[in-house]
């Protein structure tokens, strides 16, 4: 490859990047960056190489920096994006549009304090703290979904570089995306054309079998960049790798056909508001016996006591059973187990006053909390991408399918010769993640995924557990969310 070849794609979910900013508390432009691309790429380079050298991270960085270049060495690889998309602000009124559930009217406007009226906001959700509530002292911009993106890419490598990159690309392609969120499904693009050797848009029941082709030809690849004799891996999962990841594609269309008058299953809004609801649920698996469950409200409302009744009323496991009213009553021994932990860190249960008093979060800490440089983020290693499915339906857009992609990484690993500690702000309690607790909750979720609403039970619970709703109370409950009726 020595000249440009272009790569079309299309962009399938919302896409927020920074860009040109605004001014006056007027929203700026997002825009795809070269080097946005040139990192998701970097990133999937990284989990092909490591699948073959393991722990062995200088000769990761060999190879990386043979391809897609270093502080020390230029790139091989040169991205161009000729023309930007089309973008939107974030509002009220564009949240509130990626909320298309059947029993939301949108001539009830929306709550600023929480969420749109009608129903849970699971995209919102996937949102995170980072994007949603909204900011409108700093209004965020998104590329608009439904457009076509170009992408023009040159390169001069060797053939075995090539290889390594072209399935690096196709990896971040498909299997990730653009931008803030893209782990939980936005900024998802899907390749329309390309110019490139063998890129394309994988069907679902091809994802694993690309993975596998990769798996299998990148050892000899991998040595022969390196210019060395072939070695086993070294040990260690401390990032992630082919190696160490597993790709789970949903049984079915996402939200699964129930009779509940839900849109169809092609639309993205609806899919991501499924798996929003979904991810929630799985999080806090305990239904608040303190909150109030109105049926016929589904926004949030202020009680007599001044306090909020909220949709969902649930909470997590660990909040209720180790961090809130359980643990007090056994102050020689109070529960330390905190599961929750390897979805992502930090957990922020309350963020506090102006003063920064009153913080309620847990966090990997490395020496003293106090000091906010000792604090270590986890990545969730679960990532959300929605997939086309092509074969159902006859006619009109393609089904959407939910590809979860999971890398059982070592929890916390070392920070060159120091052990991050996992830590609640209130006392700087300390708290664990037992062996097994990062594969049975990959393997929980694969199965939440798939389980139809009368099925669903909550994840396991942290010790010393309490009795779950049952599973008919579950659906119940569940159906009620999704304004179903009880």
């Amino acid at each position: 490859m020595t000249g440009w070849e272009s790569i079309t794609l299309r962009v399938q979910t919302p896409m927020f990047l920074q860009g040109q900013p605004g001014h006056a508390g007027e929203p700026g432009k997002a825009e795809v960056r070269p080097s946005a691309i040139r990192g998701l790429v970097r990133f999937w380079l990284r989990a092909v190489v490591g699948s073959v050298v393991g722990d062995d991270l200088d000769r990761v960085a060999q190879v990386e920096s043979a391809i897609l270049g270093s502080t020390t060495s230029p790139s091989k690889v040169q991205f161009r994006v000729p023309h930007q998309p089309r973008t939107a602000p974030l509002t009220a009124t564009t949240v509130h549009d990626f909320e298309k559930l059947s029993q939301i009217d949108i001539s009830t406007g929306y709550d600023p304090v929480d969420r749109p009226l009608g129903g849970f906001a699971g995209a919102a959700y996937l949102m995170g703290q980072g994007l949603y509530p909204l900011r409108t002292d700093r209004p965020r911009a998104f590329i608009e979904p439904d457009q076509t993106l170009d992408v023009l890419v040159r390169s001069r490598l060797s053939p075995a570089e090539s290889f390594l990159f072209r399935a690096a690309l196709q990896l971040a392609l498909n299997l990730d995306g653009l931008g803030a969120r893209s782990h939980r499904g936005f900024g998802s693009v899907v390749v329309e054309r390309s110019d490139v050797k063998a890129l394309t848009a994988l069907r679902p029941n091809d994802v694993q079998k690309c993975i596998d082709i990769f798996t299998k030809a990148a050892p000899q690849l991998v040595w022969e960049v390196l210019g060395a004799t072939q070695e086993p891996p070294k040990p260690g999962n401390s990032f992630p790798t082919l190696s160490n990841m597993s790709v789970h594609l949903s049984a079915g269309p996402v939200p699964p056909s129930n009779g509940m008058g839900l849109p169809p299953s092609n639309d993205w809004r609806t899919a991501l508001s499924e798996v929003g609801l979904r991810w929630r649920l799985f999080r806090a698996n305990r239904i608040e016996s303190d909150a109030v469950w109105n049926p016929d409200r589904y926004d949030r409302e202020r009680r007599a006591d001044g306090r909020y009744d909220y949709t969902p009323p649930v909470k997590s496991a660990e909040w209720l059973e180790v961090l809130g009213r359980s643990w007090p009553t056994r102050p020689n021994e109070p529960p330390s187990h905190f599961p929750l932990a390897v979805l992502g860190l930090p957990i922020v249960f309350k963020k506090g006053n102006p003063d920064g008093t009153g913080v309620k979060q847990v966090d990997a800490v490395i020496g003293s909390r106090n000091e906010k440089s000792a604090r270590r983020r986890w990545p969730s290693p679960l990532r959300f991408r929605l997939i086309p499915d092509t074969t159902v339906g006859s006619s009109g857009p393609p089904a959407q399918r939910l590809l979860t992609v999971g890398f059982a990484v070592d929890f916390l690993p070392p920070v060159g010769d120091e052990q991050p500690q996992l830590v609640y702000s209130v006392g700087n309690r300390p708290l664990k993640v037992e062996v097994g607790d990062l594969q049975t909750t990959l393997s929980e979720w694969t199965q939440y995924v798939d389980a139809s609403r009368s099925e669903l039970s909550p994840r396991s619970a942290p010790t010393p557990p309490t009795p779950p709703p049952t599973s008919a109370s579950r659906a119940a409950f569940f159906n009620r969310i999704r304004g179903a009726g009880s």
